[in-house]
């Protein structure tokens, strides 16, 4: 008698910025990840998920566990598949997740068609965030697997499945300044020009900027002098000078 063998396939669900694509991903970005087990008809026994996430991804959240809508599905869990998310261990800062799934029973003993339209399925959604870290700079790719181990009399195993590889995009600002003139005799009035913008392998927006330019000591400020002449503005009520320091805020400074 041949019986099928669990499967299992990992796929990324969705991201949580607008500025980036499923495939380009942002520092700090979630993405969402979803485990599609497919249960044969009969035992898998001792059935454990390991999903290794690449450096620079980290597991934020557990979202859900669904099973196929049927009695014929079951887990040897005393909390049934509610448990698997109960019980999960979480490892390496977050870069390993293991799922015990117990011993599942698949009653239905119509099998699926080679298709697998009618097969029964153990589906876990989770999200992870791009990390902050030195593991990450632009254009780093990333991924992650995840292999189902069972013991059907002997250790066994499936294929590590991979979802779509992402890649790392992040901003680089570059900032040029001029004067009116090189030279001058004192009490001369000198204008200083700051223009910020994205270098050129720059390819991500940038948040939450903070400009700041000290005034040496030879020189003294322009009571009122300070204004912002092009490009986006300011935040509100951060275009100031305080002591010897000009400063300016931006929430987002896009590409181009």
């Amino acid at each position: 008698v041949t019986t099928s063998s669990p499967s299992i396939l990992k796929t990324l669900t969705d991201t949580n910025q607008a500025d980036s694509t499923n495939e380009d991903v942002l520092i700090g970005e979630i993405l969402d990840y979803e485990l599609v087990i497919t249960v044969p008809e009969g035992q898998t026994q001792q059935a454990r998920v390991i999903d290794t996430l690449d450096s620079g991804l980290a597991l934020v959240s557990l979202d859900s566990i669904t099973a196929s809508p049927t009695s014929d599905l079951s887990t040897s869990l005393a909390g049934g598949f509610d448990d698997v998310l109960t019980n999960t261990t979480v490892t390496d800062s977050g870069q390993t997740i293991e799922f015990d799934l117990g011993t599942i029973t698949n009653a239905n003993t119509q099998n699926a068609d080679e298709n697998n339209l009618n097969a029964e399925t153990i589906t876990i959604a989770y999200s992870a965030v791009v990390l902050n870290s030195s593991d990450v700079a632009r254009n780093t790719l990333l991924n992650n697997s995840a292999i189902l181990n069972y013991n059907n009399v002997t250790q066994l195993a499936t294929d590590p499945t991979s979802a779509l590889e992402v890649t790392v995009l992040e901003p680089e600002l570059e900032v040029q300044k001029s004067i009116s003139s090189a030279t001058g005799d004192a009490r001369d009035l000198l204008t200083y020009t700051l223009v910020v913008s994205h270098a050129p392998n720059s390819n991500a927006p940038a948040y939450n900027l903070n400009l700041k330019d000290v005034i040496p000591n030879t020189l003294t400020y322009e009571d009122a002098s300070i204004t912002n002449t092009g490009g986006i503005i300011p935040d509100r009520g951060s275009l100031v000078f305080n002591a010897d320091t000009l400063a300016a805020a931006y929430a987002k400074l896009d590409l181009g």
